[in-house]
């Protein structure tokens, strides 16, 4: 068995963490692009109103800073409010674009070892929570 050194465990003791809770349901973000007869992309109105509420729950949270410049841990714990079958790849595609166009991370690349939980479902209560350390 390995030890760590003083620099790794000084590395490790200095991983930063942070948690968010985003209330309601998730639109996947692979079909939230549309497309103009020119060709030009542009995101569906569904998804920036989901997107303004989202980035205002993270602002009254954690405020806007870029805290994740480097790979990070995400872990994705999901409430669904109905039966609905959900685009489970989709949501985490809108989370992560959400987090990184906001600069909670520099490059949502960086936003490796995804574990998404998707739990019961809560009718009162449907939300997100998200723990990225890094």
């Amino acid at each position: 068995m390995s030890r760590n050194t003083d620099r790794e465990n000084d590395i490790l003791m200095k991983r930063e963490k942070m948690k968010i809770t985003l209330k309601g349901q998730i639109p996947s973000g692979k079909n939230a692009v549309k497309i103009t007869r020119t060709g030009k992309r542009y995101p569906s109105p569904r998804f920036v109103a989901w997107r303004n509420v989202a980035i205002r729950q993270i602002i009254s949270q954690v405020g806007i800073v870029m805290r994740f410049s480097r790979p990070a841990a995400i872990t994705i714990d999901y409430w669904p409010g109905d039966l609905r079958r959900r685009d489970v790849p989709g949501m985490a595609d809108a989370l992560f674009h959400l987090l990184e166009r906001y600069r909670i991370v520099l490059d949502d690349s960086l936003l490796i070892n995804l574990v998404w939980r998707t739990h019961e479902i809560d009718r009162e209560n449907p939300r997100t929570e998200i723990e990225i350390i890094g």
